[in-house]
């Protein structure tokens, strides 16, 4: 499979301003339940709150079911993290207690070591309730203010507040 480990930023529409990165990516061989296809994202930590990454990642997730294909997605973050886990649980993904571990880059002792895991899979439902995430005022994806992207062509935000997608954060990688 390829062109499916792409990131993308976004800036404000306003005053430009980075807001932050969502995308997917293929899981590191080091994380126990590798390969697997990973959506996450990272926002200044002055844009929490704002709904920017519940957007962001629920259109990664839509574009990934429809128009990448997959299966299957997950999302991981430290067990204290409630704030990504709270961006998790209404994109629909299901905690999988079977595939928490720790992170093998942290010390056995570090607080941020334990690490859950959540699920999300591919379903007709699934898929037409992140385009309504992705899309908030309804509108079908794709038709934003957002220019369609060369990272994920089903990205795209109605949120007033996103100008639109920096091109290029990543590279192209292949998968194999």
């Amino acid at each position: 499979m390829e062109d499916t480990d792409w990131r993308s930023a976004f800036e404000g529409k306003a005053d430009g301003a980075f807001l932050g990165s969502a995308g997917l990516a293929q899981v590191r061989a080091d994380i126990p339940f590798a390969p697997a296809v990973e959506v996450g994202w990272r926002l200044a930590r002055w844009a929490w709150g704002h709904g920017f990454a519940s957007e962001a990642a629920g259109a990664a997730l839509a574009d990934g079911f429809s128009r990448i294909g997959l299966k299957e997605i997950v999302s991981f973050t430290a067990v204290s993290n409630h704030r990504s886990r709270a961006v998790m649980e209404p994109l629909g993904m299901m905690r999988d207690a079977v595939r928490d571990f720790d992170h093998p880059k942290l010390a056995p002792d570090h607080p941020l070591r334990p690490h859950v895991v959540y699920v999300a899979r591919a379903s007709a439902a699934a898929s037409a309730a992140l385009r309504r995430i992705a899309s908030p005022s309804g509108g079908p994806a794709g038709t934003s203010q957002l220019p369609p992207t060369h990272s994920t062509a089903g990205m795209a935000s109605q949120s007033p507040a996103l100008a639109r997608v920096i091109p290029p954060v990543g590279q192209k990688r292949a998968w194999g």
